[in-house]
């Protein structure tokens, strides 16, 4: 693995590292930077709602998955553990769903 890293660093003409070239990199980037912080802060506020938001579609597909297969080995198989296998599913389900109703909750109170 060093000796990749050294391949990518070394310019192939001037037998430089690029430590050299790092350093005029931050010089750079001032001269980019942003006008104003009000927006990055904007930019951060969006970023999270996306975020709280998008938290919520996992616990939500897997209760919903979760209360399908309690129902699916209650009421549709006939092997002999379809009661014992229905009630894990649905404890399985009930945990999930709590779970998404603590997220809810939070990304509610949050607003």
């Amino acid at each position: 693995m060093a000796k990749s890293r050294t391949r990518r660093t070394q310019n192939q003409y001037t037998g430089k590292t690029g430590q050299s070239q790092r350093a005029q990199r931050p010089a750079q980037a001032t001269a980019n930077a942003p006008a104003a912080p009000s927006q990055q802060i904007q930019r951060i506020k969006t970023v999270q709602k996306a975020q709280h938001l998008q938290s919520l579609i996992m616990p939500g597909m897997v209760a919903l998955g979760c209360w399908g297969l309690a129902f699916s080995f209650l009421f549709l198989t006939n092997d002999q553990n379809h009661v014992l296998f229905g009630a894990l599913a649905a404890l399985m389900a009930l945990m999930w769903s709590l779970n998404l109703g603590l997220r809810v909750r939070k990304v509610l109170q949050q607003k």
